[in-house]
């Protein structure tokens, strides 16, 4: 009997250190299944915050300020027409405002800007296009002028009212038209009323004309007779850029 009752209690201890076994992997079993997934659940954490301040740092240096085309350019205001507008401070500007014969009464801006390389800017008040010219209606390029719309309407060079003397192989300048099939189409001016014939007429007085006057604005190279074989081109070249830039300056 004594011998009997020995091994059941050593069975007993057996037992119970096989279920102390049993829990302790369990235990360490649980502790490494949670530790696996809080490294996972850090790592992911971790990851897409650097992800997030990536994508936050990327945005960042993609949202870049466009650089001002009119830095370090100069202002000006017309006498009479109270227009201004902004020019490359590199152009030289000479306004000829009631200088010329009779002018002086009849209140009518005359500007020129030239720039190094021979291309001229005028702005004539009191024009209503002048000599015919061969226009390029069909390749207009759009501007703002004074918060309106008008187009740079360039044309061919020769004289169309001299048979064979229009080369359409070269484009010479442009001209600011309000329709671009019309020469005579220059914009209106806002405070100046006089007209071309009284600008040139001696004899006119500036009240002789109550209705709104035009404004000539071209632009072209002279001298050099630097032409380009299309508006395509021409567009390219830095002075018509800039002439595109002065007139989109224009403001009252």
């Amino acid at each position: 009997m004594g011998k009997l009752q020995n091994n059941e209690n050593g069975f007993g201890a057996v037992e119970g250190l096989l279920i102390v076994l049993v829990l302790a992997v369990i235990g360490f079993g649980g502790y490494y299944v949670w530790h696996t997934q809080h490294q996972n659940k850090t790592s992911t954490n971790t990851t897409t915050s650097s992800s997030t301040v990536k994508s936050s740092t990327t945005n960042k240096q993609t949202t870049t300020t466009a650089p001002d085309p009119y830095a370090g350019w100069k202002s000006y205001t017309l006498t009479d027409e109270k227009l201004s507008f902004q020019y490359p401070s590199t152009w030289q500007l000479k306004d000829y405002t009631n200088t010329g014969t009779g002018n002086q009464d009849y209140h009518a801006d005359w500007v020129t800007l030239t720039a190094a390389d021979g291309f001229e800017f005028d702005i004539n008040d009191g024009l209503n296009g002048g000599d015919p010219i061969s226009l390029i209606s069909n390749d207009p390029v759009a501007v703002t002028y004074a918060g309106q719309s008008a187009d740079m309407v360039f044309s061919h060079a020769g004289n169309p009212g001299a048979p064979g003397s229009v080369n359409n192989s070269e484009v010479a300048g442009f001209m600011l038209l309000t329709n671009p099939n019309d020469q005579t189409s220059v914009p209106s001016n806002k405070n100046v009323t006089v007209h071309m014939a009284s600008y040139y007429s001696s004899s006119a007085s500036s009240s002789s004309s109550s209705a709104p006057g035009q404004m000539s604005i071209i632009g072209s190279y002279t001298g050099s007779a630097k032409y380009f074989s299309s508006v395509e081109q021409a567009m390219q070249d830095k002075e018509y850029q800039n002439a595109k830039l002065v007139i989109e300056s224009m403001h009252y």
